[in-house]
């Protein structure tokens, strides 16, 4: 049954409606009020489903006050009325009927009325989903770890999940604060649309270079990712929090999941964002490096001390050579000094490098050379050298036995090419294949090889080392000795990290 508060004075109307729902059997109960106050003590009473009124009903008082009830209403209107209707009448739980002299609308009204409450029964269901929604929504977010806000056009704080109690606030408190309260002074200098969006003006920055903004603020699907912020506890520094750094997403007016945030207060949009705890992975990337970093110093001071020991057996090797008459014996303890000497270059190359995991081969043979040069007495103007290097890294385990053969093959063109100081051209290039490998030749313009000289047969300890050396860098020998003497190794590149595999 319905109940029908029918605040209508006109008794003809009253009595007709009473008439047509007998007529059309519909389930209605009539309530008729004498006054204002009749109406709301049967309104308050909880009797009431819908009121029907007009413009004449306590002088038009009732009319203009029906929102107060938050009743559905049917309003039975003159033509002259009409401009009054659309106001009064804009919420789809309200209808209107215009009054016919005929009184034909009393038997249309019935339809109205069932056409406003069930618009009002489809509202409530609709609301109930709503506040349903809302609900688990509110509970999965609360629910999560991560800390979750929104902020207003200002950048305070109108909702935050409880997940911030980690950093020693209440939610409830933080309600209209400042974001600023969460982060570390220095952040929000950093973060802040206030502070970094002035730098920014007249210029383009396109997406991939615009700033992260922590109270992100841009249209379209555009969201602040990867800010790393330091979050400050409320007591600190009498408390330490458990979370020290968080990682934010932003989303700004219109957001990437495809709602608008709506004003809050009349005022602007704001900012809807995430910040999740990253303090262990801050702190055990800040442990990392300061492990790397020792491990760094370490590694320097060792091939500092290695490259100090080759000098002292250098050092040595010259001062037993001091007492040697035997040429050929002197020669061997200074081919012994240079080939120390030799590596002692590549952990010196090493312990000033930044990198102590590979070399750079062309710096590393300009070096070289210039040692030799010096241990030869070479004039620098009587035998020229010629570099074509490309920069090439080879890993430590390749550099000791590649500075044993440029020792070994510089030392033999200068020893040997130019005899009787005749000048004279030395070339040295470097270069990688197109199947990654290195290609080291060292050539000279001077007197060349016998044509009996085979590299595979010779049996001086030069050729034995030559020979040995190439097959520990795994790679070919050509030698030609035609024009010139010519010795060129091919040996396959390492690599440092399987990033740098091809």
């Amino acid at each position: 049954m319905i109940t029908v508060l029918f605040a209508i004075q006109n008794e003809q109307e009253q009595e007709l409606f009473r008439t047509v729902l007998e007529e059309q059997d519909q389930p209605m109960h009539l309530l008729v009020p004498a006054s204002v106050n009749d109406v709301d003590r049967l309104v308050t009473s909880g009797e009431t489903d819908i009121i029907v009124t007009d413009f004449r009903f306590q002088n038009g008082g009732f009319a203009d006050w029906l929102f107060l009830w938050q009743h559905p209403f049917v309003i039975l209107a003159e033509w002259k009325d009409y401009e009054r209707l659309p106001v009064i009448t804009a919420d789809q739980t309200s209808d209107f009927v215009i009054r016919d002299p005929e009184h034909r609308h009393i038997r249309y009204l019935p339809l109205v009325i069932r056409k406003v409450l069930n618009n009002k029964e489809s509202m409530e269901r609709h609301n109930i989903d709503l506040r349903m929604n809302e609900q688990r929504y509110r509970e999965l977010v609360q629910a999560l770890p991560d800390i979750v806000y929104s902020l207003d056009g200002e950048g305070a704080i109108t909702f935050v999940n409880d997940s911030v109690t980690l950093l020693g606030w209440d939610p409830v408190e933080l309600i209209g604060k400042h974001f600023s309260v969460l982060l570390d002074d220095k952040d929000v200098q950093r973060v802040s649309r206030l502070h970094v969006l002035p730098r920014y003006e007249g210029k383009a920055t396109g997406e991939e270079n615009a700033p992260r903004l922590f109270d992100e603020r841009r249209t379209g699907e555009r969201r602040t990712r990867g800010l790393e912020v330091q979050l400050k506890h409320r007591n600190a520094p009498d408390r330490i929090s458990r979370i020290s750094y968080g990682a934010v997403i932003a989303y700004g007016e219109v957001n990437a999941a495809g709602f608008n945030l709506v004003p809050n207060g009349g005022g602007s949009p704001g900012t809807v964002g995430i910040i999740r705890d990253i303090t262990q992975r801050v702190e055990a990337d800040r442990q990392l490096r300061k492990s790397l970093h020792e491990k760094e110093i370490l590694l320097s001071e060792i091939h500092h001390r290695v490259k100090n020991n080759m000098q002292v057996i250098s050092s040595l090797l010259n001062l037993h050579a001091g007492g040697i008459d035997d040429e050929e014996a002197l020669r061997r303890f200074t081919d012994a000094q240079m080939q120390i000497q030799s590596m002692s270059l590549i952990h010196e190359h090493l312990y000033q490098s930044e990198h102590f995991d590979e070399v750079e081969l062309d710096s590393y043979i300009h070096r070289l050379v210039l040692y030799l040069f010096e241990v030869y007495k070479v004039d620098e103007t009587r035998v020229t050298v010629d570099y074509d290097l490309e920069q090439i890294p080879i890993t430590i385990r390749q550099a000791v036995p590649v500075s044993l053969l440029l020792n070994e093959l510089i030392s033999n063109s200068l020893k040997y090419a130019f005899p009787e100081c005749s000048r004279g051209r030395i070339a040295i290039s470097v270069h990688r294949t197109e199947e990654n490998r290195v290609r080291l030749r060292v050539e000279d313009d001077g007197v060349g090889l016998p044509e009996t000289f085979s590299i595979a047969t010779g049996t001086t300890l030069g050729h034995a080392l030559v020979r040995g050396l190439t097959e520990q860098l795994e790679g070919t020998l050509e030698v030609d000795g035609s024009k010139g003497t010519s010795f060129a190794i091919t040996f396959p590149m390492e690599y440092t990290s399987v990033a740098e595999i091809p």
